[in-house]
């Protein structure tokens, strides 16, 4: 850590809500002085960051760091959760500001001030959009906390360590993207799972790796041992089992997701690479997520 003026470091949950039923009020989270962390699990919900309106597909997380140019409002009729906390520890902010000492210098860190940058805490920029590698971690993560951080005493500690993973997760991945860039079958991955819902064709992954198709085939079976349709459907499959594992999706919306055209085409595809089906696979191999066990408290929506 390079913030040695820093109070006691984070994370350390103020709030958190989330809307599985889909009967919450509308909430909208703008430029605060506090993170968010924002996992959009169903329905549209478009933002406008930087006066520019985006409408990616569901699902998507955002990390919103304090101060950002970003809007979105959560509406009642799509799933999401979202969890505000602060990166170092700071008094709760009394209705009006404090009167800082005669000669303070208010841009010192300090228990009232904006809270640090990614940069400063973790050595790395973490891109707004979670990345998708990251993604059904981060939605078991923060519904983990919002079910458990409002109790208090070790479930307030032990949420603030989970959100705590979840931050070092994002930092090794931003990472390892910006330290990896000129890698072709690394960006041949990320280019799979980032577009696998819209499909990828093998002239499209050929043009991002810089190859022509027969030039793509030779790299990947000197490289994999597969062909280029074979490597696109491997990577359909890690992330369908992924999905399956950890996700409470239904088999029509995992095979959407992973860019398939129907559910009987992916249940076929998934039993001749997995030999059993969806179902089952999913079955075995389960992770199960929490249940809540009793009514939120306070400031739990």
């Amino acid at each position: 850590m390079i913030i040695p003026d820093y109070p006691a470091l984070g994370p350390f949950i103020r709030s958190g809500g989330e809307n599985r039923l889909q009967h919450v009020n509308t909430r909208r989270i703008g430029s605060s002085d506090n993170y968010h962390i924002v996992i959009i699990a169903d329905g549209v919900i478009p933002y406008r960051v930087k006066g520019r309106r985006k409408r990616p597909h569901a699902p998507y997380g955002l990390f919103i760091q304090p101060t950002a140019d970003l809007e979105i409002t959560l509406t009642s009729g799509a799933t999401w959760h979202y969890i505000q906390f602060d990166a170092v520890h700071r008094q709760r902010r009394s209705i009006t500001r404090p009167r800082l000492p005669s000669g303070t210098d208010e841009s010192m860190p300090s228990s009232y001030g904006t809270q640090p940058d990614p940069v400063d805490l973790w050595g790395v920029e973490i891109p707004l959009e979670i990345p998708a590698t990251c993604l059904a971690d981060a939605m078991r993560r923060v519904r983990w906390c919002n079910l458990h951080w409002w109790h208090g005493g070790t479930d307030y500690f032990r949420s603030n360590y989970e959100l705590g993973l979840l931050l070092l997760d994002l930092a090794d991945a931003a990472t390892r993207k910006s330290a990896t860039p000129t890698n072709w079958l690394d960006q041949a991955r990320e280019y799979c799972i980032k577009e696998m819902v819209h499909g990828v064709s093998v002239n499209e992954l050929a043009t991002v790796v810089g190859s022509s198709r027969q030039q793509l085939r030779r790299r990947l079976l000197a490289e994999c041992g597969m062909t280029p349709k074979e490597f696109i459907d491997s990577q359909r499959m890690d992330e369908a089992c992924r999905l399956l594992r950890t996700t409470t999706y239904d088999l029509d919306k995992v095979s959407r997701l992973c860019g398939y055209s129907s559910l009987s085409t992916f249940s076929r595809v998934f039993k001749a690479h997995m030999g059993i089906s969806p179902r089952k696979w999913r079955q075995a191999s389960r992770l199960v997520l929490p249940t809540r066990a009793r009514s939120p408290g306070a400031g739990h929506v």
